[in-house]
């Protein structure tokens, strides 16, 4: 799961998080308040084959938070129908790649999120 480390900020909460995607990508997909998998905020929809979920951590004794990020499939339905190496790859090399470099150029250029690194 790709992660951005950001600078801790106490007023930047997961409901701040989930507005600044939302003004970004709302025009273009549909935001989903949970993202129908476990340790997760919210996710950016494309289609039931293709979203991103969202999780934003916050640890104020560090002095850091992270957001991560991931592709996944999120129609429970077509979960089961992708069950397969196969449909993964076909996921993986074009939707799923284009909407993971949407995020991470998002997250690395919002001066709000004040990204220190990602891994």
């Amino acid at each position: 799961m790709p992660k951005a480390e950001l600078q801790f900020q106490a007023d930047m909460t997961k409901e701040r998080v989930k507005q600044l995607f939302t003004a970004a990508f709302s025009s273009k997909y549909e935001i989903v308040d949970k993202a129908m998998i476990i340790m997760t905020d919210f996710a950016i929809k494309k289609s039931g084959w293709t979203g991103i979920a969202i999780r934003y951590v916050a640890k104020p004794d560090a002095q850091k938070a992270f957001l991560e990020y991931n592709a996944f499939v999120p129609s429970v339905g077509l979960r089961f129908l992708a069950n397969g190496l196969l449909p993964i790859i076909i996921l993986g090399l074009t939707s799923w790649k284009t909407m993971t470099a949407e995020v991470k150029e998002f997250i690395e250029s919002n001066p709000e999120l004040k990204v220190l690194s990602r891994k």
